[in-house]
């Protein structure tokens, strides 16, 4: 979480910065024109030499600049790259140089690109690299139309990838960031992000759902995680325990769990009922879809977190990139760790204060669906 803070206080600075870092160039006729979906760049050897030999669709040119949260106005690289719903993806290729360390980063390298046509594309980004040595790294995508850059996933280097998907992405600019973390790697580091379309669907489940079973008569049985929202999730008081649910997830075998979210008051945190299930990766399993879905006219709104198991400050879903409570049949995407324990925790947000709002008892599933990770290859 710490370097995800100290990108936010960068955030923070572009946007003090913004008008005058931009200067308007972003709004002329040309870089407001379509271009073909996965168009090669134009600008690939422009400004520097590129520092990176690949046929990606575009190679970084503009290294010594191209961290636009960086105290010398730095910017974005323009990729003239775009993506359209069924459209063909494209590759960026570059390297985390060292040579460009500062402060915070060991080198941050942005690229901008645009979703176009008339709906929006499920994005799925993933970066592949070389070996960073004990450097971090991270894949970061920010939207940047109308005012200052919003961050929509940041999300860590694991397994030897980095993954953001299952997020619907409206027509409109974009950047997507490779990033390395202190401490600086001996040398640079290549790498490669593809942006495509997800092709990738949790289907239905065939088997017969797992129920809540462990919640006890007054519905506080499987709790086991308080969140108040802004601050860190912790252990409840009380003693309960998480559902042992029995599930190690297997790749490609789909599991179901079914719950209640009963009409129960909050106990002091931003829920309402909170319902928690033990669950395990299977050893060859680090990627990992999840769906909630409950009625749409049910009149609650329910979030998912993923946990490590009996560690509430390991909070997979937020590190990995799911923006909880944002719509319904909320999914997510992440990249887990084989042969781990996780708890899944589903709550219903409480009423904003102030309202009369009456709780109500809601039925939600939770599709699960694991997978074996295929990392793309870079074109050569």
């Amino acid at each position: 979480m710490t370097k995800q803070w100290t990108l936010a206080r960068f955030a923070a600075g572009l946007v003090l910065a913004w008008g005058g870092a931009c200067g308007g160039g972003d709004d002329s006729a040309e870089d407001a024109a379509p271009v073909a979906d996965g168009s090669p760049a134009g600008d690939a050897g422009s400004h520097d030499a590129a520092v990176v030999d690949c046929s990606g669709d575009h190679r970084e040119s503009a290294d010594s600049n191209n961290n636009p949260f960086a105290s010398d106005n730095g910017s974005a690289e323009k990729t003239s790259l775009s993506l359209a719903a069924g459209g063909r993806g494209f590759w960026v290729c570059g390297q985390l140089d060292p040579a460009q360390a500062t402060d915070q980063v060991a080198d941050y390298d942005a690229y901008e690109f645009e979703v176009v046509g008339d709906e929006p594309v499920n994005l799925r980004i993933e970066l592949v690299a070389s070996d960073a040595g004990d450097s971090s790294l991270g894949l970061d995508l920010y939207r940047i139309d109308d005012g200052p850059p919003q961050q929509i996933s940041s999300v860590p280097f694991r397994n030897g990838f980095a993954l953001i998907a299952g997020i619907e992405a409206d027509p409109g600019r974009y950047w997507v960031s490779a990033v390395a973390w202190p401490p600086v790697p001996p040398s640079p580091v290549g790498y490669a992000v593809l942006v495509s379309e997800n092709q990738l669907s949790c289907p239905a489940s065939e088997a017969m759902p797992i129920a809540e079973a462990g919640d006890g008569a007054d519905s506080r049985g499987n709790d086991v995680v308080h969140i108040v929202l802004g601050d860190p999730p912790a252990l409840t008081e009380a003693d309960d325990a998480p559902e042992a649910t029995g599930l190690t997830l297997e790749p490609d075998a789909v599991a179901l769990l079914r719950g209640t979210s009963a009409a129960i008051p909050s106990d002091g945190d931003s829920y309402l009922d909170r319902d928690t299930y033990l669950v395990a990766t299977g050893a060859t399993s680090d990627e990992l879809e999840l769906r909630l879905t409950w009625p749409d006219d049910a009149g609650a709104d329910l979030d998912f977190y993923l946990f490590a198991a009996g560690g509430p400050d390991k909070e997979y879903s937020v590190e990995l990139g799911n923006l909880s409570g944002t719509r319904r049949d909320a999914l997510m995407t992440l990249n887990v760790d084989p042969g781990q324990s996780y708890w899944l925790w589903v709550g219903a947000l409480a009423p904003s204060e102030g309202t009369a709002a009456t709780p109500v008892e809601v039925p939600y599933d939770v599709t699960l669906c694991p997978r074996a990770h295929v990392a793309p290859t870079p074109p050569r």
